[in-house]
């Protein structure tokens, strides 16, 4: 997820140095419950971030991307060349709020998948 502080550049700039094993160590506070050793953790990786929304709502930007799983241990399973999909669930509760941030936030994804799909935007990380 994208620090408060940090540009969109610098995001992508820290998630590359992530894939390629430089990163150092954050010096952010966290509202994840595992945070970084959640992603040892196997195939399906899952945390909690709790906090204030107001707090959520200052990173803007997520990013899914592949990490070495057992296929990689086991070359004998010839799966190294295999296509892989990722996927982001997301749940969001409010308690004591009366409002509807699913049609809210619906609505927001649904008009960036239109975005992406008529070419007026790309996915980061994509291929042109």
């Amino acid at each position: 997820m994208k620090k408060r502080t940090e540009t969109a550049v610098s995001f992508r700039r820290r998630l590359t140095q992530k894939r390629e094993g430089s990163e150092p160590a954050p010096n952010e506070g966290s509202h994840w419950l595992l945070g970084p050793n959640a992603f040892q953790a196997g195939s399906l990786h899952c945390d909690l971030w709790r906090g204030a929304a107001v707090d959520l709502a200052s990173h803007d930007e997520i990013a899914v991307y592949p990490v070495g799983g057992w296929w990689k241990s086991h070359i004998g399973q010839q799966r190294m060349n295999d296509k892989g999909r990722y996927a982001l669930v997301l749940s969001l509760s409010a308690p004591g709020q009366a409002v509807d941030l699913h049609a809210q936030i619906a609505a927001q994804v649904e008009a960036q998948v239109a975005a992406v799909e008529a070419g007026q935007i790309s996915i980061a990380g994509e291929d042109s």
